[in-house]
């Protein structure tokens, strides 16, 4: 009920729900509630209550230092003008999941946002190093390798990953493609992504609005009545 009342803009009343939850748990914490915590947070902050929400993620980092805590309350830190904060609190995001190629990618575009291009590109340059070699690596390491201004390389990798049956490889080569001015071969693989059988409905929704942006009408009403069904 909190997650509907959120999506609907009815933020208070979320917060109730949400407190109601967490009020259920009698004191017990899991993983059940430290989610319902991420939701409690994002109300408070869409509510004005910036420090409420700082001290949510707070809770949560005290509870299991959950690496997207540290980022997102690094990006509240940034948003106060505590940069020094901010940067602590990404080192830990990465610190507690160095793995996960997403928390780079994420902590590089809050850098880049804030004017911080090197420092941000340093993050990226970190990623290329994690270990691995299955095609959803090739494909992360595709979409970095672009980032970074090398194309060539970005192309070569997304090129293994789609080889590897890595279905999502379609979709960030298009971006590239695009990007690069073909755009032709972009709705190929954007049609190939598709296609693939294995996208859900929010996947379809995200590929409707890119095609909607970019004036592919009959693209996105495809992919609106497949998420449809």
């Amino acid at each position: 009920k909190g997650i509907q009342l959120m999506e609907n803009g009815k933020y208070e009343e979320a917060l109730v729900e949400f407190q109601n939850a967490l009020d259920c748990a009698l004191g017990e914490i899991g993983d059940v509630e430290a989610d319902i915590c991420f939701y409690k947070a994002e109300c408070l902050y869409y509510t004005g209550d910036v420090q409420g929400a700082m001290d949510t993620y707070s809770a949560i980092i005290a509870f299991n230092e959950d690496a997207r805590a540290y980022f997102l309350r690094g990006n509240l830190y940034y948003s106060l003008g505590n940069e020094q904060n901010a940067l602590l609190d990404y080192v830990d995001a990465i610190k507690n999941d160095p793995k996960e190629y997403e928390a780079y990618i994420g902590v590089y575009e809050a850098l880049s946002a804030h004017g911080k291009e090197l420092e941000a590109q340093d993050y990226l340059k970190q990623a290329l190093e994690i270990k691995g070699n299955k095609a959803y690596d090739k494909m992360q390491k595709g979409r970095i390798s672009f980032l970074l201004g090398d194309t060539t390389q970005a192309i070569s990798f997304m090129e293994e990953a789609i080889a590897g049956k890595e279905t999502d490889a379609y979709f960030y080569m298009a971006e590239i493609q695009e990007a690069m001015g073909d755009s032709q071969a972009a709705q190929e693989n954007i049609k190939n992504y598709i296609e693939s059988g294995k996208l859900d409905s929010y996947h379809l929704f995200q590929v409707a609005n890119n095609q909607l942006a970019r004036g592919s009408y009959d693209m996105a009403i495809e992919c609106l009545n497949q998420a449809l069904e």
